[in-house]
């Protein structure tokens, strides 16, 4: 049974514990330090055995330094093991006392459980020496006694006096370590003076080796070299720190270890980017940087991985391994990463004539291109050129140089060199994902891929790469920190590491080839807009000289597809006003692609026509987007493309038709076609209206025109027949005598005066109005208004009063302004209900103008009189409340009052009745006098 032990009495050995810690303070010999210390606790404790151990954090054991015991035992001097779940570990880790009742049945506690059978002890006491949150040992306190307690007094004791022992530990090991302790810099300084006087590379690398071991300590160390075109670790030399083995050195044809850099994946990506990796062990967790198949291969507990860099490419890595666990300081790390970056120095990949012939052939390449590019026409022969002298002199198999598709947002093959054991590649690559297009318009050199099995760039040309069996390669962007318009890709059949100066050689180059690409394709896109521009203007003309609305939509659904190359056009058409929309004309070139055009379409609940109504110009949406009511009249594959665009012309029209654009899921929208299709929808849209409104106007006239011969010719039938009565009338013979015959003759004299302002008429107003200017009492004029409309009023049972309180003389057109009032009279009548009221009243305005104004009761549809107060819409296709009676004549008797210089409104008063209001012209000289009128 274990439980954690509580104190006792507090209040006791102040001497003994004053005479312990001077002990601590003044002895300097640490034997006679730890025997003194033992026999001090023993006289003040009532314990049997009493022993001290020290806690080695490296190895994770514990080390016997002293007892006191009635007799000597052999694991009294032994080294402790800590294993994970016994006591020992537990006091070491969690820095708490332990108290053991019976220590001969404790399982837990290791060998010492035999060593309490042979010295009969029961009770354990297990106390930590700490010293803050660092534990330096532990101190075992054994009693014959079964589950000897501790009070508070002897807790308090020992942990004094531990604590005490602790900072002496803590103060010993300290100098220890400064006596071991050696100044890195020194030893790189020693280092540095060593390889001075050597030439040989391999005895360089010894030398490297032997540093390190003497300064890390640890049991190996390795170096091993990368094969770039194999992509392959290979050692160079293992150093051991016993005599036994020493130094071996190996070839790249006789190589040591071996690793293959996607069998240890993680270890190349991060030496790659100068990482230092490292695995130990601390306090039972371990730290690890590496996969366990890297420690696997070089058989190591304890190991420190470091790159080895000539300038910027990678040579190989320094390994510093311990067959034991092992804490790596933070000094040994730094003079591991001083020493590789040392070797990387000293050791080049290539000698100095090497390193200047390929300079020079670097230079002639790219002097080669910009020659090319002045002075050659044929841009294919210097892409030719670049090819062979980059697979040469990469040692590459394949040089591709790809075009962006904006139209299909993919990349076209604009070049390419291939191997002639390979099949060629498709012309047709797919788009690039986000990451990868930002990742090529960032980068400032080539994106080396060493092996693309193990890499995750440039995922959607995977298959493109599979299909020529590529193992490895290098892709860069012809114009860095812009979008990826040209990307050359220079490609290896085998894993391979690419290295920094071969990033950047073919980043030049490819810089160089982007001044051939934007060339041709600025001829190319010069080419296209020509041809577009010759279509456009084309196709425009002809819509111009078109004048049948159905043969214009079929033109013009025709051309559209001709000129962006789509699979299906169709138009989509309703009249102002209408409910549902029907399908004008439509286009398909694929049985897969289609329209139902036998159905009605919705316009107030349609999503294509309410989202091209919505949107100022044209909008993109996919199959998938549309509603299931939408796909009842239209039909496509999945993924299918489409454009919308309404029919607009002016701000003020109404939209009355929707062009649809469909295309396969391969298909990319540009910002041309875009523009394109708006500035040929618009102008569609304006012909379309042009013929539409012309048609209605042309409807109009020809049927006002036909009405108007049709009255005419009947008032002047009316009026010969009138002539014909009234000379029969007016004959001697047909006259009587007296009374009756004197009526006679002044009815035929009014009739005669009758027929001769219907003469007028007929004669100078056949097609067009003329104005005959009269003068008239205001009190007749109204009189007479009065005794036309009797009829309406007493039908309708209408109370009706004149307000008037002068007698002007009103001039003007009389005959067109009695009409006008009759008519807005007849209206109040007519709207106006039973026993309703009708006031008129006329009121002087100024010296020469009046104002005679009808109210009534009646009601009048706002939107009329908006239209009559603000004018019809612009969009004279809309339909409008001035098109039928009674806007009709209203807007007839405003327009007709406007020509006589007089004014006509229709609004409704704050409480609701309606006011007729009329602004007539007063004549100049105007000498009657104010008469009343009542009724």
């Amino acid at each position: 049974m274990v439980s954690m032990i509580s104190g006792s009495d507090p209040e006791r050995r102040l001497g003994a514990l004053a005479k312990i810690l001077k002990l601590l303070r003044e002895t300097d010999n640490f034997e006679h330090l730890v025997s003194d210390f033992l026999e001090s606790l023993k006289e003040e404790l009532d314990y049997t055995v009493l022993w001290l151990g020290l806690y080695d954090r490296a190895q994770q054991y514990v080390v016997s330094q002293g007892y006191v015991s009635p007799q000597s035992h052999r694991l009294l001097t032994k080294n402790f093991t800590l294993t994970p779940g016994d006591l020992m570990e537990q006091v070491v880790i969690q820095q708490r006392p332990l108290r053991v009742n019976d220590l001969r049945e404790e399982d837990r506690i290791g060998s010492w459980k035999e060593l309490a059978e042979d010295l009969g002890i029961q009770g354990a006491l297990l106390f930590p020496v700490r010293r803050r949150d660092v534990c330096n040992g532990v101190l075992l306190f054994g009693s014959s006694q079964w589950g000897q307690t501790l009070d508070v007094s002897d807790r308090t004791f020992i942990s004094t006096v531990s604590g005490a022992l602790a900072d002496v530990l803590h103060q010993r090991e300290q100098t220890q370590q400064a006596e071991r302790r050696q100044d890195p810099g020194d030893l790189v300084c020693t280092l540095i003076n060593q390889l001075k006087a050597i030439t040989d590379p391999d005895d360089q690398l010894k030398t490297v080796a032997g540093s390190l071991l003497q300064f890390v300590e640890s049991d190996r160390v390795r170096i091993f070299w990368l094969n770039p075109h194999s992509l392959e670790f290979w050692e160079r030399l293992a150093a051991s720190r016993k005599k036994t083995k020493g130094h071996k050195t190996f070839t790249a044809d006789k190589p040591g270890i071996t690793m293959s850099a996607s069998d240890v994946r993680g270890i190349y990506q991060a030496l790659s980017n100068r990482q230092i990796l490292f695995v130990g062990e601390s306090q039972g967790s371990t730290i690890s940087g590496v996969p366990d198949r890297f420690t696997q291969l070089l058989d190591a507990r304890a190991l420190m991985v470091a790159p080895i860099f000539h300038y910027e490419t990678l040579l190989g890595f320094i390994s510093v391994e311990c067959t034991t666990p092992q804490v790596w300081s933070e000094v040994k790390r730094e003079y591991l990463a001083t020493v590789s970056g040392l070797t990387g120095l000293m050791m080049p990949g290539s000698s100095v004539e090497a390193m200047r012939q390929k300079a020079d052939a670097d230079l002639q390449l790219l002097t080669g291109i910009v020659r090319s590019i002045q002075t050659d026409a044929d841009w294919r022969k210097t892409l030719e050129m670049c090819g062979d002298t980059l697979c040469q002199q990469f040692a590459a198999q394949h040089f591709i140089v790809l075009s962006h598709d904006a139209e299909r947002d993919g990349y076209n093959v604009a070049f390419q060199k291939v191997g002639t054991a390979r099949k060629r590649l498709s012309l047709v690559w797919a788009s690039l994902d986000e990451v990868d297009w930002q990742m090529l318009e960032r980068s400032s050199e080539a994106i080396a891929i060493n092996d693309l099995g193990n890499d995750l760039k440039l995922v959607a040309w995977r298959e493109n790469f599979a299909a020529l069996q590529m193992q490895s390669l290098l892709a860069c962007n012809v114009s860095p920190g812009n979008a990826p318009e040209g990307v050359i890709l220079l490609l290896d059949q085998s894993p391979r590491h690419w290295t920094k100066a071969e990033s950047q050689l073919l980043q030049k180059v490819s810089q160089q080839i982007g001044l051939i690409l934007h060339q041709w394709q600025l001829q190319r896109q010069t080419d296209r807009q020509e041809n577009l521009h010759g279509s456009i203007q084309w196709g425009l003309k002809t819509l111009q000289e078109t004048f049948q609305p159905e043969q214009l939509e079929k033109f013009a659904c025709q051309h559209l597809a001709e000129l962006l190359g789509i699979t299906m056009v169709a138009l989509i058409g309703w009249q102002p006003g209408d409910t549902t929309a029907e399908i004008g004309h439509f286009i398909t070139r694929d049985k897969e692609f289609g329209i139902h055009p036998e159905i009605d379409i919705p316009v107030g609940s349609d999503a294509v026509i309410n989202w091209a109504l919505q949107t100022t110009g044209s909008i993109a949406i996919m199959w998938e987007d549309l509603p299931e009511e939408t796909r009842h009249w239209v039909f496509a594959p999945p993924q299918s493309k489409f454009l919308l665009v309404a029919l607009r012309t002016a701000e003020e029209h109404v939209p009355n038709g929707v062009w649809l654009v469909a295309d396969r899921r391969d298909r990319k929208w540009t910002d041309h076609q875009f523009s394109l299709l708006e500035l040929l929808a618009n102008q569609f849209a304006w012909s379309r209206r042009h013929l539409r409104v012309v048609d209605s106007l042309l409807s109009q006239r020809e049927a006002l025109q036909t009405l108007n011969w049709y009255k005419h010719r009947r008032f002047d039938e009316a009026h010969r027949l009138l002539n014909l009565d009234l000379q029969r009338l007016s004959d001697p013979v047909s006259q009587g005598e007296g009374l009756p015959a004197q009526r006679q003759l002044q009815l035929v004299r009014q009739l005669s005066n009758l027929t001769a302002g219907m003469q007028k008429v007929i004669e100078t107003e056949e097609w067009n109005l003329h104005s005959h200017h009269q003068t008239t009492p205001l009190i007749s004029l109204v009189n007479r208004l009065m005794e036309r409309a009797n009829s309406l009023i007493q039908t309708r049972h209408l109370w009706a009063k004149v307000h008037n309180d002068s007698n002007v003389i009103i001039a003007g057109d009389l005959e067109k302004i009695e009409f006008v009032l009759f008519e807005l009279m007849a209206a109040a009548c007519l709207r106006s209900p039973e026993q309703g009221r009708l006031d008129i009243w006329c009121r002087p305005l100024d010296r020469n103008r009046l104002e005679l104004s009808i109210t009534d009761d009646g009601d009048v549809p706002e939107q009329l009189l908006t239209e009559l107060r603000e004018g019809r819409s612009e969009d004279i296709l809309l339909p409008s409340l001035l098109d039928e009676p009674p806007g009709l004549h209203f807007g007839i008797c405003q327009t007709l009052m406007q020509q006589l210089d007089g004014e006509f409104s229709l609004q409704k008063l704050k409480d609701n009745r309606m006011m007729s209001r009329v602004v007539l012209a007063i004549a100049g000289k105007n000498k009657a006098k104010p008469l009343p009128l009542s009724f």
